[in-house]
């Protein structure tokens, strides 16, 4: 870099330093070629100097810039590289995780579902048992209806049979006989 600005102050010095020496000799527009050549030595001195002291820190200065600024990009580059790195360490757990989540309500739904069929076994199983219990207390209940009115029959039947024997038969007697028998049958049913 100090190379270049080197070269391109050798460049410019020396054209504007002949120009001006060919202008002091030809006096065409300076009234004095003392002042020309102090105002020239005055330029060039400058020159040295600024070469000496300003441009070499400003170069300095610039290298230092540009290093810098290199440096910085590749911390760009290597910081990119890791976020991107992070990124798809990120996505690879965060794709882990779903898979993760989708086995758990799989197995939970399975479980859901062996329950919901135990339950219904369970479930059907009592209703069976319940209904088998009707079923009995049903046929429990329709035998002792059957003994009460096989009983009833019986004690009508002798009850009746008792009356026939104490009275004789006629057609109206027989009548009356069977209408008090099923009166005395209905009240003892109910």
């Amino acid at each position: 870099m100090f190379g270049q600005l080197n070269s391109l102050l050798d460049s410019i010095s020396l054209p504007i330093a002949s120009g001006l020496l060919a202008a002091a000799e030809s006096d065409q527009g300076f009234a004095d070629p003392d002042l020309v050549l102090w105002s020239l030595f005055i330029f060039v001195l400058l020159l040295a100097l600024l070469r000496r002291f300003a441009w070499g820190p400003i170069c300095e200065a610039l290298d230092k810039r540009e290093a810098t600024i290199k440096s910085d990009l590749e911390q760009a580059k290597l910081s990119a590289e890791k976020a991107k790195e992070t990124q798809a360490a990120y996505e690879a757990k965060l794709a882990m995780a779903a898979q993760e989540a989708n086995q758990i309500v799989a197995a939970a739904r399975e479980e859901a579902e062996n329950t919901k069929a135990k339950i219904l076994a369970g479930a059907h199983q009592d209703a069976e048992s319940v209904r088998q219990r009707g079923l009995a207390d049903v046929e429990a209940a329709r035998r002792a209806v059957v003994n009460d009115l096989a009983q009833a029959s019986v004690d009508q039947a002798v009850g009746l049979a008792g009356k026939l024997i104490h009275r004789t038969l006629d057609k109206n007697a027989h009548s009356d006989l069977i209408s008090e028998s099923v009166n005395t049958f209905t009240q003892a049913r109910s």
